[in-house]
């Protein structure tokens, strides 16, 4: 649909695979019941955030400097998203291509701009300003229209996108990159986390917004190579 480069290629490769499905039965966890409860324990580290003193949250800065969103990102599970693929218009046949998929994204963030490549068949190549300036480019799926985007926030561990994209099928995402936390102690974080908070419209003929309907979607990903 309308997304942005990077994001199309999300949901055109991170469908969550069968092996993913998170069983009914006692068994091993699989990654997308692991994903569950990374999103679970951020949720949780969020909400008493508040209750750490100053020089604590000034010691955890200073020992996550080192780790930067920037490098390339390979999806290793997905919550959602095949969801959210049949409501943006795939049928059961794309959707199933679409599980087999898997695509890298390189970030690169530099003084003037956010630069995202998602490499496949085709790449896509986004620079997104940071002084919040919005950038147009045609919808990526082949429909008519166009997507708009634009900077929400940039910082070292996390990116904010506003997304906003035409009918059909048009709507909008705030989609988040976070670095995944880790206790370790190592340099750099091995877990990218993009949540992908779409707002679907559907428009009557009067072109007036008749419905709208707002879906939830994580993909996680490791560091590639």
């Amino acid at each position: 649909p309308g997304l942005g480069p990077e994001q199309i290629q999300l949901a055109l490769s991170c469908a969550m695979p069968r092996s993913l499905w998170v069983p009914n039965v006692p068994g091993p966890m699989t990654a997308a019941a692991k994903l569950h409860a990374a999103i679970a324990d951020q949720q949780n580290k969020n909400n008493t955030q508040m209750t750490t003193t100053m020089p604590e949250q000034t010691a955890a800065a200073t020992a996550r400097a080192g780790k930067t969103i920037t490098g390339r990102w390979v999806k290793v599970a997905a919550v959602n998203e095949n969801l959210l693929l049949k409501h943006l218009g795939y049928t059961r046949m794309q959707r199933a291509v679409i599980e087999r998929v898997s695509m890298p994204i390189d970030i690169r963030v530099t003084n003037t701009s956010v630069v995202v490549t998602a490499k496949g068949i085709r790449t896509f190549h986004t620079r997104y300003p940071l002084n919040g300036d919005t950038i147009s480019y045609p919808r990526r799926d082949g429909r008519p229209g166009h997507c708009r985007a634009h900077v929400i926030e940039c910082k070292n561990e996390s990116i904010v996108l506003h997304l906003d994209w035409d009918e059909p099928f048009g709507g909008e995402n705030i989609q988040t990159y976070r670095l995944q936390q880790d206790d370790d102690g190592s340099s750099e974080a091995a877990g990218l986390l993009v949540e992908n908070k779409i707002t679907l419209r559907r428009q009557t003929e009067a072109d007036e917004v008749a419905e709208t309907r707002t879906l939830t979607s994580y993909v996680k990903f490791r560091r590639g190579r």
